[in-house]
């Protein structure tokens, strides 16, 4: 059971690193922005734009009626330029290094304002982080079935020539 579980983790850790190169790729020709409005209907949004991915909290409010929902759009990367300089302007910057930004203002969206955050972070990042695991799973399988061939034990390379019902030094019982 505890195999299988990890499988399935390695499975999905490796699906979570495909989809964020797409992402990532994708990133330079096509902005995509998912938004959601909380239960106060205050906006919250990400996006991912030319190789980073901005975290977006405000305190502007659309009201109680539209609270709750979300939406999704995408629109080609030249577009979002505006958005972003908006966001990040010289008063809103606060921090940039690397790639990382925080920007805190106002929105001036006319009757709807309020204070907002924008944390803007590289997706090499979230990529990097699911790649560690996905290499370590590829290493391990690699290992394993090379053992298996070699007739050592998978989970830790004792040789088995001699002990083929189970290995002495783990107790695993080879299947």
């Amino acid at each position: 059971m505890k195999r299988r579980l990890r499988s399935l983790l390695a499975v999905l850790v490796a699906v979570l690193f495909s989809a964020g190169v797409a992402l990532l790729a994708r990133s330079f020709w096509r902005a995509d922005l998912l938004a959601v409005l909380t239960p106060a209907g205050r906006l919250q949004a990400a996006a991912s734009w030319r190789g980073s991915a901005i975290f977006f909290f405000s305190e502007a409010s659309f009201g109680e009626e539209k609270g709750v929902t979300a939406e999704f759009s995408s629109a080609p990367a030249k577009d979002f330029e505006k958005v972003d300089a908006l966001l990040h302007d010289k008063p809103a910057l606060k921090w940039a290094f690397a790639g990382f930004r925080l920007a805190r203002g106002n929105l001036p969206l006319g009757r709807i304002a309020g204070a907002y955050t924008a944390v803007t972070v590289p997706q090499w990042v979230f990529v990097l982080a699911a790649a560690i695991p996905t290499w370590r799973g590829g290493r391990r399988l690699y290992l394993r079935r090379r053992r298996a061939r070699r007739g050592l034990c998978v989970d830790c390379g004792y040789d088995l020539r001699g002990t083929p019902g189970r290995c002495p030094e783990c107790g695993l019982q080879p299947a």
